[in-house]
């Protein structure tokens, strides 16, 4: 809806407000709530100032949902392999490296380690908030200039994104975030790739 609230009055030339709302709800995924507010006051007619916020929402798309997981070559190398790791042996280890492991891990020589990705049926729909300022000049002397400036901020939540496996290695090495680390199984020599069936990284 947009409602007029003042309009040709001495310091108002207008004012006006809007505002939505939709309901949706997902067989996967719940229910959602997404909304606008704004507000839109010109003082004369030759500049109009406006702003508002906006929640929305994306839920996920089918392969998102439903892609089968399948295992591939991915990433670009394991930091732990090798007999001179990039990374020290306490990160390591919160990879699944054992100490009897480190720097005895066989380097791939295409540089790749096996990744499984596939689509994951838990997903929720991500969340935005955005917040909008903007001005419009339409000077009266130039009937046909319109010179319109505007600033947004927006802020995504639950995002669904396929984190790299470069990513989730290193920083599971660095932060140790179990559910980063969680998605790591290497095989029975400490390997990402040597042992296909058992060594890979997961990124459902």
């Amino acid at each position: 809806m947009r409602v007029p609230i003042i309009n040709d009055a001495p310091g108002a030339y207008n004012l006006s407000a809007e505002a939505g709302y939709r309901y949706s709800s997902y067989t996967l995924g719940g229910k959602t709530n997404t909304y606008k507010f704004g507000l839109e006051w010109a003082p004369i007619a030759d500049v109009r100032l406006r702003g508002g916020y906006n929640r929305a929402v994306r839920a996920p798309n089918i392969d998102e949902l439903f892609e089968p997981a399948v295992v591939g070559s991915g990433g670009t190398a394991d930091p732990c392999w090798g007999s001179a790791p990039s990374l020290t042996l306490a990160q390591c280890e919160k990879t699944g490296v054992t100490q009897g492991e480190y720097g005895h891990i066989t380097v791939n020589p295409a540089a790749q380690i096996n990744t499984q990705v596939g689509g994951n049926t838990a997903l929720t729909p991500e969340i935005a908030d955005t917040y909008t300022f903007g001005m419009v000049l339409q000077p009266q002397f130039a009937p046909n200039l319109v010179a319109s400036f505007d600033v947004f901020y927006i802020k995504i939540k639950n995002t669904i994104t396929s984190l790299s496996s470069n990513t989730v290695i290193n920083n599971c090495a660095l932060t140790g975030d179990a559910t980063l680390c969680g998605l790591i199984h290497r095989g029975p020599t400490g390997s990402l790739w040597f042992n296909t069936p058992t060594s890979s990284m997961h990124r459902t």
